[in-house]
């Protein structure tokens, strides 16, 4: 690579700011509200140098008039790559101490605007689910990147919930640990809306188990991957029924991404559905 194709990379995009400077910061005050309008401003000191004989940069913010519990330092670590010509920022707040962004915000500058992408959960939700804090809802992830899915898989796996997810193929993916048996019946619940437990003894045996069929059905059941309901006065009187998470729509009143009111936690069973795609955030 000659001089002049070094200079114009890209890895001198970020000199402009360079120094110790004093910032005006502007953000939502609850991002997990789509009808939110209002806005938080507070002051900070930035000081920005060059690393690795400037292919990075470490940039420290420290907040200025807060008091002391609202008070914070936050760091970004940027990093360019000469291959692609992308730069990869990384993210660390006094407030969420030990912790780095598992997905670094990724981009570049074209035509003087920097644009940087990342997939991000927002609001700890995975936290929350993990934490039963959330009560009976269920939740279906659409949008996840690589990274976001495996970071959530791992968790779920670890403590052993399950959520599912939503593929841009339209298929339905479960995060979290399943048998193959587990899998196969939720995909034919989802296929069909809706399934009685003779619907299954009659799909996955070829002499129909009813006990083997509702002890499936169950066990999907008790990890919220599929719902349950009493059917009262059939032909064939009382019985359950199992309904696919992702053919109940979601209760108008929690389907945003809000976070709960106090009691919403106890409401009736409902489906939200999260978008979890790539964010955009200029750096």
């Amino acid at each position: 690579m000659t001089a002049t194709n070094i200079e114009s990379d890209g890895r001198h995009d970020f000199d402009f700011v360079f120094g110790r400077r004093r910032l005006r910061i502007r953000k939502l005050a609850d991002v997990m509200d789509r009808t939110c309008t209002e806005w938080v401003e507070l002051d900070a000191i930035s000081e920005i140098r060059p690393i690795l004989g400037g292919l990075g940069n470490f940039d420290t913010i420290v907040s200025v008039g807060l008091p002391e519990a609202d008070y914070f330092e936050s760091a970004a670590l940027r990093l360019f790559d000469p291959t692609t010509g992308f730069w990869r920022i990384w993210f660390f707040t006094s407030r969420q101490p030990g912790v780095m962004d598992d997905s670094p915000v990724e981009g570049r500058f074209v035509d003087g605007r920097g644009q940087f992408f990342a997939d991000e959960v927002i609001g700890g939700l995975v936290g929350r689910v993990l934490s039963g804090d959330l009560g009976t809802r269920r939740f279906v992830l659409t949008g996840l990147g690589e990274s976001a899915r495996e970071s959530i898989e791992a968790v779920m796996k670890l403590r052993k919930r399950h959520c599912l997810e939503v593929l841009a193929d339209g298929r339905v993916n479960v995060l979290g640990p399943i048998s193959s048996a587990h899998e196969e019946t939720l995909e034919f619940v989802t296929e069909r809306g809706e399934v009685a437990v003779t619907d299954v003894a009659g799909r996955f045996w070829a002499e129909p188990n009813m006990t083997a069929a509702t002890n499936r059905l169950n066990t999907l059941a008790g990890l919220g991957l599929v719902l349950r309901r009493l059917e009262r006065g059939g032909p064939r009187g009382n019985r359950y029924v199992y309904a696919s998470i992702m053919s109940v729509p979601a209760n108008p009143a929690i389907g945003t991404t809000r976070q709960p009111k106090k009691g919403e936690a106890e409401a009736a069973p409902s489906t939200r559905q999260l978008t979890g795609g790539r964010s955009k955030r200029s750096r």
